[in-house]
C-alpha cells in the first residue's frame, strides 16, 4: 500500500471539539447508511480522516471522501473518489477497506435529494 501504514483518527486522537462531534454523529447516525445501501439509486459518501501529525505536514489531518460499496462485519468496502495531496498510499478509483468507526462524515444522494448525518 505505502510506504508507511495508513494511521486514522478516532475520538480521543484529537482534541479537536468540532471533528470528535461530527464523528459521533455520523457513527450515531450510522443506521441511515444500512437503510439506504440496498437501494442502487443512492450514491453513499463516507468520509475518512488520516493523521498526518506523526509525519511532519504543516497540517494535522487530510480528509478524504469514499463510495461507499458495502458495509460488512463492522467495516465499509469502498470506492477512493479523489486524490490525497498529503496521504499516500490512497489512490483515486481504488478499493479500500476500513473500520466503520473510521469514517468521520457521509452523506446520502437519493433521489435528488442530500440527506446528512445531522
Amino acid at each position: 500500500m505505502s510506504e508507511f501504514d495508513l494511521k486514522r483518527i478516532y475520538d480521543d486522537a484529537k482534541d479537536d471539539f468540532q471533528i470528535n462531534y461530527m464523528r459521533k454523529k455520523a457513527i450515531h447516525n450510522i443506521d441511515s447508511l444500512y437503510n439506504y445501501i440496498c437501494d442502487n439509486e443512492n450514491e453513499i459518501l463516507v468520509e475518512i480522516p488520516f493523521d498526518l501529525s506523526y509525519e511532519g505536514f504543516k497540517e494535522d489531518l487530510e480528509y478524504l471522501w469514499f463510495s461507499l460499496i458495502e458495509i460488512e462485519d463492522g467495516e465499509i468496502v469502498c470506492q477512493s473518489i479523489q486524490c490525497p495531496l498529503y496521504v499516500f498510499g490512497i489512490q483515486g478509483g481504488e478499493i479500500y477497506r476500513f473500520e466503520l468507526q473510521d469514517i468521520s462524515n457521509w452523506i446520502i444522494k437519493r433521489c435528488g435529494e442530500i440527506i446528512f448525518p445531522s
